[in-house]
């Protein structure tokens, strides 16, 4: 792939299936697994048909539509009430996000439950699912970098198998930051380009309609190559600067990183508590009004259309203390903002985590 990127799953007589933001039309299939006439196994599966495209100068299309991506990156907990599946809880978090204008999640930094992504179909909220953080070289000292070589492909299979019939799925994420932050020594050149090409190929091998991506917050270097095996280039922080490759979509996969606690108004680092006033963010990263700042008076190169969405937001609505990262801005086009998740047709979005 190079200019390019297309996935097409609508028949002309059928609806589509996902409007961004607003209730899809959903469908289910009755399979059964017999032995003669005797049925051994049956299954309900729910799916929808729709098409998306990704073009490096136009932006990203749903159902022939020009879309911006305004999203978030999302961790699989829910705030302050834990980290099992509640489906309340979760609901409550994606209306809350899409009431502000959110309709796309950056799911990170691993295949979330089932549920999470039921309601993201129902609901009308596009995906990107991340099937790992680190690769074979661990961030943390009891990570899955450990079981990385032996257990990929079982992950890699297990989360496509799953989902490959969630239309609200739109792309499937390699890692993030896979040279960020590691315990042992980074990779060499030859080492990283082997590793990402084994992930991807594991998933092509599964999935070819849907295009691949990562988030890369150190996009020079030996992960210059890496932008050159997936389809649609992550941008994690970094001015979401796509100067670094120009044959193929990229986005802002990750932006802000702003902190802030709700209702509080003055700083208590010792409690972990930030005002809500839009002026802390992490060293690496900018508050909300900085990346919009940022993202508003960007030079657009001659010729590309300056039309762009941004958002950023809080991943946490259940929670109390939030930082705030812009996680996806799914397509632009040389220069966009810093760090929310959007996906546009010439300088997109962006998205917060």
């Amino acid at each position: 792939m190079a200019a390019s990127y297309q996935q097409s799953i609508l028949p002309s007589n059928a609806p589509t299936a996902l409007l961004t933001a607003s209730p899809a039309n959903l469908y289910e299939a009755q399979l059964s697994a017999k032995v003669g006439n005797r049925v051994q196994r049956s299954k309900r599966v729910t799916y929808g048909y729709r098409s998306i495209r990704f073009d490096k100068d136009t932006g990203f299309y749903l159902n022939g539509i020009h879309t911006k991506l305004k999203g978030v990156c999302v961790h699989h907990d829910g705030g302050c009430i834990g980290a099992a599946e509640n489906r309340s809880a979760i609901e409550r978090q994606v209306d809350i996000l899409t009431n502000m204008g959110c309709n796309a999640i950056r799911l990170t930094h691993n295949p979330f439950g089932v549920e999470y992504l039921d309601v993201c179909q129902r609901k009308g909220v596009l995906l990107v699912e991340e099937l790992f953080d680190c690769w074979t070289k661990s961030k943390k000292q009891k990570d899955f970098g450990r079981y990385f070589t032996d257990h990929y492909a079982e992950v890699v299979t297990s989360a496509i198998r799953r989902d490959w019939n969630n239309p609200a799925v739109i792309m499937w994420s390699l890692g993030n930051e896979v040279r960020t932050n590691l315990t042992l020594g980074d990779y060499s050149s030859s080492e990283i380009v082997n590793v990402c090409t084994m992930v991807n190929s594991a998933v092509k091998a599964l999935d070819s309609t849907r295009p691949t991506t990562m988030g890369n917050n150190a996009p020079g270097g030996n992960l210059s190559a890496l932008m050159a095996i997936v389809d649609v280039v992550g941008i994690n922080y970094n001015g979401n600067n796509q100067t670094y490759q120009t044959d193929r979509p990229i986005y802002g996969s990750e932006t802000t990183s702003a902190l802030s606690s709700r209702g509080v108004y003055a700083t208590d680092s010792a409690n972990m508590a930030y005002p809500s006033y839009d002026n802390k963010a992490v060293s690496w990263g900018n508050t909300a009004a900085e990346t919009v700042n940022a993202y508003l008076t960007a030079r657009v190169p001659a010729g590309i259309s300056s039309g762009r969405a941004l958002t950023t937001s809080a991943n946490r609505p259940n929670g109390i203390s939030i930082r705030r990262r812009a996680a996806i801005s799914a397509l632009w086009t040389p220069a966009d903002s810093r760090r929310t998740f959007t996906s546009c047709t010439s300088p997109c979005g962006t998205a917060a985590r």
